[in-house]
């Protein structure tokens, strides 16, 4: 748990690191693609941490089904989690990148849904 806080304060951190840097080199017009890219970069790490998570979590519980306890539906669970949370943040992470290099621009709409 606490390793989770300090990760969370660190990130604030390089975020306002980032606004300061832009603001003192008078680059404050190109915050938005600079953090666009760091929160693409961190939902990337955030969605490949969750799936090696969800992978041990289901090789732990296959270990379980081996040796004979009933356990199929949290197995279901586990491997819908597992594969439907980090690929909707992978699909974020690579929205936020696209927006961050301007390859496309930001859409209120995509945001929101990808945001549900």
């Amino acid at each position: 748990d606490c390793f989770v806080v300090w990760l969370n304060v660190a990130c604030y951190f390089l975020v306002l690191a980032v606004a300061v840097g832009t603001y003192l080199l008078c680059a404050y017009e190109h915050l938005r693609a600079y953090l666009s890219c760091l929160i693409g970069f961190l939902y990337a790490t955030l969605s490949w941490s969750l799936m090696y998570y969800g992978i041990m979590i289901m090789n732990q519980l296959g270990d379980a089904l081996r040796k004979g306890h009933p356990a199929q539906l949290p197995v279901l669970r586990v491997l819908l989690v597992s594969v439907f949370c980090p690929l909707t943040l992978l699909i974020r992470a690579v929205c936020m990148l696209c927006w961050g290099c301007s390859m496309a621009s930001p859409s209120t709409s995509v945001d929101l849904i990808l945001c549900l």
